[in-house]
């Protein structure tokens, strides 16, 4: 994989399976509002749902267990970032900027506190205040390696939920509900935060490599509101009817 055109495939392979689970999440996070608004309804089919939601975590889980697998001979984003740092000269010799969340900030203090003294000239709000680091491509892949190091609790949990229940039946387990119970799930918000990684680290290399822009979200995303909406129409429906019937 050393051919711009293998690395650009790589990439893209690598970002769709962030957007796939990226997608999953916002569908969690979509029946989960949508839920206390419409639970009536979608409590008469409550084992669809449930299985349905089970679905939804298990494959998110699956796709962000395959970008971040360690094994050496899987395609992972360890292995096209050392891809990418083996092939600098392929990416375009200028500044990149490279947001940094909330969780990032200790790790690069020199850049926000630099950043803090402008926003306070400003008189800008801590709640609007938007942190990044400018890099030129030689620092491109070791910004993001020490980005990487901030997810690496997460990812330690990810690997540990990966072995031990979503691919393997693991023998130290053996299907025990006391020794599942004390294994740390991903829960949403860490799905955000390593999801997020990767769609910014596809998405920079993807431009430096060829100046083009990756999408991010599935155009028809917001269908699971449209399906409730509808749901709740024929729950009114099949209400109305019953009281008829029994009149």
């Amino acid at each position: 994989m050393d051919s711009k055109e293998e690395i650009i495939r790589y990439i893209k392979g690598i970002h769709e399976q962030a957007v796939r689970a990226s997608g999953y999440i916002y569908l969690i996070k979509t029946f989960k509002k949508l839920y206390t608004k419409h639970k009536n309804e979608m409590n008469l089919t409550s084992y669809f749902w449930s299985m349905t939601y089970n679905s939804w975590y298990d494959s998110c889980i699956l796709y962000l267990s395959k970008i971040f697998d360690a094994t050496s001979d899987s395609a992972n984003i360890r292995k096209l970032m050392t891809t990418i740092r083996n092939n600098m000269d392929l990416l375009h010799d200028e500044s990149y900027s490279i947001t940094l969340s909330e969780d990032e900030k200790n790790a690069f203090k020199t850049e926000v506190d630099s950043q803090d003294a402008l926003f306070n000239i400003l008189a800008v709000e801590n709640n609007n205040r938007r942190y990044s680091v400018n890099v030129n491509k030689s620092e491109l892949i070791s910004t993001f390696c020490k980005k990487y190091t901030i997810i690496e609790g997460i990812l330690e949990k990810l690997r540990i939920q990966r072995n031990n229940i979503v691919v393997h039946n693991s023998g130290d387990i053996e299907f025990n509900e006391e020794k599942m119970a004390k294994i740390e799930l991903i829960d949403v918000q860490d799905a955000e935060k390593i999801i997020s990684y990767v769609l910014e680290f596809t998405q920079t290399v993807m431009y430096a490599i060829s100046k083009e822009y990756l999408y991010v979200k599935y155009s028809n995303s917001d269908d699971i509101e449209f399906l409730m909406k509808m749901l709740h129409d024929g729950y009114v429906k099949w209400n109305e009817r019953e009281g008829m019937y029994n009149e």
